[in-house]
């Protein structure tokens, strides 16, 4: 019958700080820090070389030390060599396949396996090759969620001390890697390699299935998802699927109403970090995102792409239905709920639905009674500041906007849409009931209501209904006795723009005859 034997628990003891040890040469290790040549071999490093070698290496130096005075034969200058040479970023290890420098030697001997492809180590999880031991260790936490090294500072978890180095340093604001062409500074060497891309232009991770080139594999990796359509994040709540984890976290502060980003000067609360960075812009009124075309400034860098696709005329989202291309996809999206009648933004008070979120909100305005942009001539308010520019050029007498056909300039472009249609006859709205063409979808709302006898605006004073808003205006008018458009020549009042043309023309008769 075969016995087992139980080790005694570590049964070596260190006589002159009575630590406890498992074998002979840890013990060895351990009594040479006592001695006096030690403490003279520290005092030679300074302050720098001793934090970079830290405990580790110390040991390493010991042992070999110890092993020199065992064997005569033996010498321990490549493993000094190569610490010094990694404190001093020097890469004497050039691999024969790629040219590729290293600091160590055994970081090159590993880096020869990725040229060999010997994949020894898998995962069991999700069958994933490794090169190294350590590495497939590294992979299994992500699966089992372990995270053995923990932060000294917030006793947050890690499950790597790489990890565990990195997020330490933004706690310390420790930025010990530098960028050699703008000396920006980043905690870890990672980062700085993949901020280094951006100057280099380098793209060394490219797509298999569009030959895309990208500077990150992670972002390689997110994009090959929109070729497979695979959508690994899942969202617990609601169930619905994401292509990025970064995604999917945003998406659940929808959920928890989480919005942990606070803003200094109006104290608004974001879900991101990046939406809280942006909104800061507004009111710093800082724009470091330019056109390189038109040099129009803008504050985030995804607007500037946008922008650019204006003057290039990229459209690289196209419909399904009517392969309308696009510059961007929110666009897309608000252009195939036209086609699927599709209206996922429900108002909280009216119902109403909506295709898009701005929109929403805007509608929102009108029962909040909500008016957050103001004019500075004339201090009046505005639900939407595309009402605002428009108004502020009543101010500035600003047109921008010109006509191609007869150059007579307009305040802002849906005027000018409107107008050139009258010179290419175009009337895209068109009645369901009597197929009558309109210019305008304003127009064709208005005509509508003939057809179905609604009346949707009603007089407070006497509930008289009417099809049109501005039928109503006029009408309360006679109520009122208000009188807003005043002739310039003699100051008389009316209650209608029309009837003021109509009386100014007198004058402007009577001018005509003098002259004669």
């Amino acid at each position: 019958m075969r016995t087992m034997t139980v080790r005694p628990l570590r049964p070596l003891t260190c006589r002159l700080c009575e630590r406890n040890f498992y074998s002979f040469d840890r013990l060895q290790v351990h009594k040479y820090k006592h001695t006096t040549k030690f403490v003279r071999w520290r005092k030679k490093f300074d302050s720098t070389h001793w934090q970079y070698f830290g405990s580790l290496h110390v040991k390493k130096l010991i042992r070999l030390k110890l092993l020199a005075r065992r064997d005569d034969n033996f010498h321990h200058k490549s493993f000094s060599q190569d610490s010094l040479a990694v404190h001093n970023q020097e890469k004497p290890y050039q691999c024969e396949y790629c040219h590729k420098g290293f600091s160590r030697s055994g970081s090159l001997k590993t880096h020869i396996t990725t040229h060999h492809k010997e994949e020894h180590y898998q995962c069991e999880y999700c069958h994933k090759v490794f090169n190294e031991s350590g590495s497939l260790k590294n992979h299994i936490r992500t699966h089992t969620k372990e995270k053995t090294y923990q932060c000294e500072y917030c006793l947050k978890g890690c499950s790597n001390s790489g990890h565990l180095k990195a997020h330490i340093r933004t706690h310390t604001k420790k930025k010990p890697f530098q960028c050699e062409y703008c000396n920006k500074r980043f905690i870890d060497n990672g980062t700085l390699k993949n901020h280094i891309r951006i100057h280099t232009k380098e793209k060394p991770f490219q797509c298999k299935y569009c030959h895309k080139g990208f500077s990150q594999s992670g972002h390689l990796n997110r994009h090959i998802r929109i070729h497979t359509k695979e959508k690994p994040f899942q969202c617990k709540y609601c169930h619905k699927r994401f292509i990025q984890n970064g995604n999917l976290k945003m998406h659940i502060k929808s959920h928890t109403k989480e919005k942990p980003y606070q803003c200094e000067y109006c104290h608004k609360g974001f879900s991101r970090s990046s939406d809280l960075k942006t909104h800061i812009r507004t009111h710093t009124k800082e724009k470091p995102y330019q056109c390189e075309y038109c040099h129009k400034g803008f504050s985030r860098s995804d607007s500037l792409k946008v922008h650019i696709r204006i003057h290039t005329k990229e459209k690289p989202y196209q419909c399904k239905y009517c392969h309308k291309g696009f510059i961007d996809n929110g666009t897309l999206k608000t252009h195939i709920r036209t086609r699927t009648k599709e209206t996922p933004y429900q108002c909280e008070y009216c119902h109403k639905g909506f295709g898009r979120s701005g929109s929403l909100k805007t509608h929102i305005r009108t029962h909040s009674k909500e008016k957050p942009y103001q004019c500075k001539y004339c201090h009046r308010g505005f639900s939407q500041i595309k009402y605002l520019k428009s108004h502020i050029r009543t101010h500035t007498k600003e047109k921008p906007f010109q006509c191609e056909y007869c150059h007579k300039g307009f305040s802002h472009s849906n005027s000018l849409k409107i107008h050139i249609r009258a010179h290419s006859n175009e009337k895209p709205y068109q009645c369901e009931h009597c197929h009558k063409r309109f210019t305008q979808s304003s127009n064709l709302k208005m005509h509508i209501r003939t057809h179905t006898k609604e009346k949707p605006y009603q007089c407070e004073y006497c509930h008289k209904g009417f099809s049109q808003n501005g039928n109503l205006k006029m009408h309360i008018r006679t109520h009122t006795e208000k009188k807003p458009f005043q002739c310039e020549y003699c100051h008389k009042g009316y209650s209608r723009k029309y009837t003021l043309k109509m009386h100014i023309r007198t004058h402007t008769k009577k001018t005509e005859t003098l002259s004669v």
